[in-house]
């Protein structure tokens, strides 16, 4: 075979596969090379670039073909959809025909057995994220089901559509609309954004571009059924028999927005509407936060309730942040019933929320369990990457400006003096105030990051003991102390003592041979069932936690868990697999389980810390098998 022949086969078989495939994989199909794979695939990357295809690359998981926007001028853009499965979609969901597979057939240029394949894929796929079903007889398959889980299939697909062909990443929302124009009515996705952005603009809604976009496909889909005269049942479909807080008393309160949207499209595109279409669009809106629920229908002492369990497991004291509760404020409720309703809100930095503030991240995820057994609801990875931006912003609120108390007992004069000294040999910005013996009870101790005193009565983790002039070694545990959030590496001589605590030589597993993710999860949490670390209703959950979002990460490290109501005994299961194998969306062979008791959910930032001070040392992760050898043997010795 010639150079050419097999690149175009290398390029023909990426088109027919629709998940990542490494390098060494088609080494092995093709019987060349790992060196000559690479070299085919640059050849090939360069010649695909004009048809609208390139070579996606990602690191610990493969390759596989994407399509994406070329410009081809200053104002024109190209999309590349070529993808049959898209375009039986399209014919079924958009376009709402009937099909057959002979006409599909022939108008695919493929074999009937082929789009027999390619229905089924489909079927998968509308089973799996819609509620709508294929329905086929003689005259052949159709799209059924009542008229809001059409919608919600469409509104799916558009997404679907977006993720895969990675438009949003690439453009801006004003180039999206060239992606709707591909499937809808040109005028129709004209009118659509004039009236939407000039409806976020006058309400002077500063929102995230994906709030945007969500309204902005549902409001598309909408006015389209709406033209095809396809209306909303009284009581179908899940959204309009959701109720609303007591609080509110009737939806109508909230109505004026949506009411806009669709009068000013109906005089530009001549339908008609109902109440029941107000009503829907009022919802997203509200779930999209373009508008806004009543203060005094929030539950404030939820928001509360959630900020202080969170300060309490992120170990800063966030309670007196008023700005974070006001976020929390406006955030929360909308957030509540998405989940409610499973309308998962897309967030397309879920990922490098992920890789940038994994461990609050992590610690979010694990701590939120009390709250799901509270309000009965499972939070989703794109939820709690929203509740990590506000959490962690309000962290680095409180890192700018550490809060520091100086008690002094040798009166008011010495006091200032310590506070003058602090101000001039930190060298950071910080927030001084002075205390007597006797003003102490005017002061929280808990508001502040530390408390400075030269008084040995005082007892608390933010208190620490100084002499009354400050000598040297003061300085520098005051200084350590401000800067203990800074990264550090965690050397294998130096295990933190956290870690350990929770180590059990007998789930440090090195060089396994799990096969795949499955039999990994299956025979772990058989083995803590039997041994009483977990519950059994853990196992189930776990599962379904793994549904809702992504625990891989692209360093090859996954952190699956399951709610801490289901572990009896904390403890943390480290694993290095000898081979990798597939997690979510990455390709991994070090797995930590971290379980945590109800006991022991305060603890959860210092596990999570830790862990993450271990998957970020590289010097470790070169020689894993070996640091957990020395750990495992420093546990057995005690």
């Amino acid at each position: 075979m010639s150079p050419r022949e097999r690149r175009s086969k290398i390029y023909k078989y990426l088109k027919t596969i629709d998940d990542w495939i490494t390098v060494d994989e088609l080494s092995k199909d093709f019987n060349v090379s790992v060196r000559t794979v690479y070299n085919d695939l640059d050849v090939i990357s360069e010649n695909i670039t004009d048809s609208g295809w390139f070579i996606d690359k990602k690191r610990g998981v493969g390759i596989r073909l994407n399509s994406f926007l070329i410009d081809n001028d200053d104002s024109e853009y190209k999309i590349d959809l070529d993808d049959r499965k898209v375009k039986i979609l399209e014919w079924l969901l958009v376009k709402n025909e009937i099909v057959t597979f002979e006409a599909l057939s022939n108008l695919l240029f493929v074999s009937v057995s082929s789009i027999k394949k390619d229905i089924e894929i489909i079927k998968e796929l509308l089973s799996k994220y819609t509620n709508v079903k294929l329905y086929s007889t003689n005259n052949g398959t159709k799209i059924v089901g009542y008229e809001s889980e059409i919608r919600d299939a469409l509104v799916w697909f558009n997404q679907y559509i977006i993720e895969n062909q990675t438009l949003f990443k690439q453009s801006n929302l004003n180039h999206l609309k060239i992606f709707f124009k591909h499937f809808y009515n040109e005028t129709l996705v004209d009118v659509a954004y004039d009236i939407l952005f000039d409806f976020v603009q006058n309400n002077n809604n500063l929102l995230s571009d994906y709030y945007i976009l969500n309204t902005l496909n549902v409001y598309i889909v909408q006015l389209h059924r709406l033209i095809l005269q396809c209306h909303l049942e009284n009581n179908k479909g899940q959204l309009l028999d959701f109720n609303f807080p007591e609080e509110i008393h009737t939806i109508d309160e909230f109505s004026t927005g949506s009411k806009e949207l669709l009068s000013r499209a109906s005089a530009r595109l001549s339908f008609i509407f109902s109440e029941n279409e107000v009503n829907y669009l009022t919802k997203y809106l509200i779930l999209n936060r373009l508008e806004n629920i009543p203060m005094e229908a929030t539950n404030t002492e939820l928001i509360e309730d959630l900020i202080r369990h969170l300060s309490d497991t992120l170990v800063v004291n966030l309670n007196q942040d008023m700005q974070l509760k006001k976020e929390l404020m406006q955030h929360v409720p909308p957030m509540l019933y998405r989940l409610k309703l499973n309308i998962k809100s897309e967030n397309p930095f879920v990922n490098q929320i992920k890789n940038e503030f994994g461990a609050t991240f992590h610690t979010i995820k694990l701590a939120i369990d009390v709250f799901e057994t509270r309000l009965d609801l499972d939070f989703n990875d794109e939820e709690i990457a929203l509740l990590t931006i506000y959490f962690q912003s309000a962290i680095e609120r409180k890192k700018q400006t550490p809060k520091i108390l100086v008690v002094c007992q040798h009166g008011l004069a010495m006091s200032e003096l310590l506070v003058n000294r602090l101000e001039n040999i930190i060298p950071f910005k910080v927030n001084i105030k002075s205390s007597s013996i006797g003003e102490l009870a005017y002061f929280n101790l808990d508001d502040y990051d530390l408390v400075i005193s030269t008084v040995n009565s005082l007892k608390g983790e933010n208190i620490l003991k100084v002499s009354t002039f400050l000598n040297k070694k003061d300085i520098n545990r005051i200084i350590n102390r401000l800067s203990s959030d800074s990264k550090r590496t965690l050397k294998i001589q130096n295990v933190n003592e956290t870690l350990l605590e929770y180590l059990n030589p007998e789930y440090i597993l090195i060089n396994s041979e799990f096969k795949d993710k499955d039999a990994l999860i299956e025979s772990i949490t058989n083995q803590l069932l039997n041994d009483h670390y977990i519950q059994k209703d853990y196992i189930e959950n776990l599962i379904n936690r793994e549904k809702l979002g992504n625990t891989d990460l692209p360093t090859g490290v996954a952190i699956p868990h399951g709610n801490s109501e289901f572990v009896n005994k904390s403890m943390i299961v480290i694993i290095k697999n000898k081979n990798k194998i597939k997690w979510n969306e990455f390709f991994i062979d070090k797995i930590f389980i971290p379980l945590i008791s109800p006991k022991d959910i305060l603890h959860v930032k210092k596990i999570i810390k830790e862990i993450y001070n271990l998957i970020e040392d590289k010097d470790i992760l070169t020689d894993f098998s070996k640091y957990l050898v020395d750990i495992k043997e420093r546990l057995y010795n005690g």
